[in-house]
């Protein structure tokens, strides 16, 4: 199968669905779809998500030896809207490995915070800095103090979602 060919044509769950199960739990067809997902244009970028989200569903390991490419992604000016989007939803269901929590959680605070981040970025950022918090204790008070800031001028989206996290965050205590 050439991947990059239907990744690019991965526009139904069906397709998606297609190349996941061919790249199964295979670390060298995964990595292959990441880069494709890192290195593509952004349309792309969202064609290659889904299908890799299903994988990770499987084997959540599969992306732990990427997150770090992931990470500098993020950091790259001018980057589109949606691979952040896309690369925070991946993030989101895997455990970050310790030696990249404090570098995730920094990014995921910078985007929480700009008022100029979109919504669906921000709830994304949300999720992951909730995760992190669960392993970090230390930043659960910072994370409820930027949530409840926030609430009285998000979207009914980041509202709802921001009150499942700060209820997550308070019965963990």
């Amino acid at each position: 199968m050439d991947l990059r060919k239907e990744v690019s044509n991965a526009n139904t769950p069906a397709r998606c669905l297609r190349i996941a199960n061919y790249i199964g739990n295979q670390r060298s067809l995964f990595s292959e779809l990441i880069q494709i997902f890192l290195t593509d244009s952004w349309r792309i970028n969202q064609r290659a998500a889904n299908p890799l989200i299903l994988c990770i569903k499987n084997s959540p390991d599969l992306l732990t030896p990427h997150i770090s490419s992931l990470l500098a992604n993020l950091k790259k000016n001018n980057l589109h809207d949606a691979i952040k989007r896309n690369t925070l939803r991946l993030l989101k269901d895997v455990e970050i490995p310790k030696p990249l929590r404090g570098k995730t959680a920094g990014i995921c605070f910078e985007l929480l915070i700009d008022n100029k981040t979109p919504i669906a970025i921000k709830v994304f950022a949300m999720m992951v800095l909730s995760n992190l918090a669960m392993q970090l204790p230390e930043l659960k008070n910072e994370l409820l103090i930027h949530i409840e800031d926030q609430m009285p001028y998000g979207s009914a989206g980041f509202v709802s979602r921001g009150r499942k996290i700060i209820r997550k965050l308070k019965a963990s205590v």
